[in-house]
């Protein structure tokens, strides 16, 4: 990873502060981060960061308190992913607003998920960098 993301901003305390807790248990960098949004009551709202360390996938949850939220899983087995994309709208009038919705869903077993999701302007650049980061090459391997 080399450039810092735009959404990086939104981070409470920047992303060195954000990854420290992540970084007691790997002293890695990791690969990839993939930021995880939903609807919040102002709009998009980032609640997450996918980090991607080789192999293993770590969501750290988003929080303005001191306090951390995060697991660690392998990416393999996957057993299969869904892909939902839709078009949102919100407000009425001229107060309605289209946003662009994307899921990633990776089925690691029959009962452990891990989703990943984007609200906002353009759904393509975030949809097509998860794809190539978790895409049908590494369902079938």
């Amino acid at each position: 990873m080399t450039d810092t993301p735009d959404w990086v901003a939104l981070l409470p305390d920047g992303l060195d502060t954000f990854l420290a807790p992540v970084r007691e248990w790997t002293d890695a960098d990791p690969d990839e981060l993939i930021p995880n949004y939903q609807l919040g009551s102002d709009g998009p709202t980032l609640v997450s960061v996918f980090c991607l360390y080789g192999d293993l996938l770590c969501e750290v949850s988003v929080s303005s308190a001191r306090a951390f939220n995060f697991d660690f899983t392998r990416v393999q087995p996957m057993l299969n992913i869904r892909v939902k994309s839709a078009d949102v709208k919100l407000g009425e009038g001229d107060d309605e607003v289209t946003l662009q919705s994307a899921t990633f869903i990776i089925h690691h077993t029959d009962i452990f998920t891990s989703t990943l999701n984007y609200l906002g302007d353009n759904a393509d650049p975030w949809l097509g960098h998860v794809r190539g980061l978790f895409g049908i090459d590494r369902l079938t391997s």
